[in-house]
């Protein structure tokens, strides 16, 4: 997506950003002149001070969209992970590798998607951006996913991943947000939820009904 497209984006649904280090969380934008929502979960920048942080472990960074305000036929995920060091970690070595429940994930799954949808959308392909400060680089390693692949890094009760040789475990709190994002997606809203509503939904009789 153009980068001027992205500044145009005006309604903030929900944000929730801790200063001062990479925190993240789930975050609606709808941009009514182009008639596209953006979901993301997307780090905060923090700056690295200057008493010798090397940086901070890889953060999630999560980001999909549909055409208007109600979601449906989402091809794609850009699932990848934000860092923070001092000098560059992974502009020469940058492929992911995905775990969930200890089980390899095939990020090049094509799902539902056709052939030229997979060539669009470099599904399965590590990419890099970065960005160089005055004595600090942020960099992004993501790859495009199917739908159908992060359905099942959604429905995971844990998620680990590799990136070049930096072993990363999505916290509890990313996996909510994960599903988050997932349900924000999906047209069945409620498909997937946090692990505490997902275990009150399992306790409730299937035959019980509304009074």
């Amino acid at each position: 997506m153009a980068g001027g497209k992205m500044e145009k984006l005006v309604l903030i649904v929900t944000v929730a950003l801790t200063v001062g280090q990479l925190d993240a969380a789930v975050t609606k934008k709808y941009d009514k002149f182009i008639e596209q929502t953006i979901i993301q979960i997307e780090p905060s920048e923090f700056l690295p001070s200057t008493t010798g942080d090397s940086g901070m472990p890889p953060k999630l960074h999560l980001i999909s969209s549909f055409h208007g305000t109600m979601p449906g036929n989402v091809k794609f995920v850009r699932f990848g992970f934000a860092s923070i060091s001092k000098d560059w970690r992974y502009l020469e070595c940058g492929e992911i590798h995905i775990l969930a429940d200890g089980k390899h994930i095939d990020i090049a799954n094509p799902g539902n998607l056709d052939p030229l949808e997979i060539s669009m959308g470099k599904i399965g392909l590590s990419q890099h951006d970065g960005k160089a400060h005055v004595g600090w680089v942020l960099e992004d390693v993501y790859t495009m996913i199917s739908m159908t692949t992060f359905k099942n890094i959604a429905r995971a009760k844990k998620i680990e991943a590799e990136i070049c040789n930096t072993e990363i475990e999505v916290s509890p709190q990313e996996m909510e947000e994960i599903r988050t994002f997932y349900s924000m997606l999906s047209p069945k809203r409620n498909e997937i939820k946090s692990s505490q509503l997902i275990q009150r939904a399992t306790d409730k009789p299937s035959s019980s009904k509304n009074k």
